[in-house]
């Protein structure tokens, strides 16, 4: 059975803030990205490489990352901690992937939300590898996909773990195998007549686990399993894109919200705020600004994260990110440097926390 929405609703509190500040995501303007076909060969699902904001035909990439350490008053940076791999075939699709962690490291967005929760965990300082493997029926849209994995760097297959499973897609929904061909669970799209599209997940024996209904600008989701849901709605103010989503309170039985993103954006930058509430008050603030560059706009500049009380209710510290790039000539970021915010002999300066560098190899 796959975790249900309600279990990742709830992690998304954390989790999705983690990964908005943690990594780079690329925010491609239609002028600059390379677009997909009309019709992918798995439609619906889009090329791999969109989904990971990559511009061009490219054939591979590979991220190496970094500890930088000040030795003489000069950076350097050794030996990677972690290496991806990643390789497309010709349409954009995953051909393979391969994560190797050598050291374990743990982040400055794990060392953040430890602050706000003492029950806080992260695989990230885990040294482990995971190859997968990925082949394709696009005749009747499948994916098979097979995945070895363990907890130390072995290369000996006998070593490691390993699972297999599917994934079929259709206009009307996506269905996932386990390495047997039982179904593991499925979702169904209906786009019904009066505007509304209804998403409903089922589990391996039919029942039904979560529904997900959006009209307009309102979404709301149920989770049959646990007897739980949310609501969603967004709308503008001024100038501004607010979201605001509620959770139903079991014990009070009424909604409270539980989150807020406000979105501006402007001719230089956009701005993305996320608030976040316990118990009817604020938290949690997380500010994202994306600097627009005059080439692809894609460009992260800086988060700043200030959290306002940690799990035991006491004042937590504020994480100031910033992030700065270089690009190739296709407009793809080939190093990323991850900077924060510290105090040093009376000043505030940046100092580099993690550097990424990529090699990105591309169809002719």
């Amino acid at each position: 059975m796959r975790k249900s929405k309600y279990y990742r609703t709830i992690e998304s509190a954390f989790f999705l803030a983690i990964y908005l500040f943690s990594f780079c995501v690329a925010l491609p303007q239609p002028q600059t990205q390379v677009p997909a076909k009309k019709e992918s060969r798995l439609s619906p699902k889009i090329p791999d490489v969109l989904e990971n904001d990559l511009l061009g035909k490219v054939r591979s990439t590979k991220d190496l990352s970094y500890v930088p350490e000040l030795k003489f008053e000069m950076w350097e940076i050794g030996k990677p901690f972690k290496t991806l791999s990643d390789n497309y075939d010709s349409d954009g699709y995953y051909t393979s992937s391969i994560l190797r962690v050598y050291r374990g490291i743990e982040t400055l967005t794990d060392k953040a939300f430890r602050e706000l929760d003492n029950h806080y965990f992260s695989d990230s300082a885990d040294i482990r590898i995971s190859i997968l493997s990925f082949k394709y029926d696009y005749e009747n849209k499948i994916i098979f996909k097979e995945r070895k994995f363990g907890d130390s760097l072995s290369n000996d297959e006998s070593e490691m773990q390993k699972e297999k499973s599917a994934t079929k897609y259709s206009l009307v929904g996506t269905t996932e195998f386990d390495g047997d061909g039982k179904i593991k669970w499925k979702e169904i799209v209906n786009n019904a007549s009066d505007g509304k599209k209804i998403s409903t997940v089922y589990n391996d024996d039919g029942s039904i686990i979560e529904r997900t209904t959006v009209k307009g600008n309102e979404t709301a989701y149920e989770n049959l399993e646990y007897g739980s849901g949310w609501k969603e709605q967004s709308f503008m103010n001024n100038s501004e894109n607010v979201t605001e989503r509620w959770s139903f309170d079991e014990k009070k039985k009424t909604l409270i919200l539980d989150k807020k993103t406000i979105r501006s954006d402007t001719r230089d930058q956009i701005v993305e705020t996320e608030i976040y509430f316990r118990k009817g008050m604020e938290y949690l603030r997380l500010e994202r600004v994306y600097k627009k560059t005059p080439k692809v706009q894609i460009e992260y500049k800086q988060f700043v994260t200030m959290p306002h009380t940690n799990a035991d209710g006491d004042p937590a510290k504020s994480y100031h990110f910033k992030y700065e790039y270089k690009f190739d000539p296709a407009g793809n970021w080939i190093e990323k440097r991850e900077l924060h915010k510290v105090s040093k002999f009376g000043k505030v300066i940046f100092e580099p926390f993690q550097i990424v560098q990529r090699e990105i190899s591309y169809y002719q």
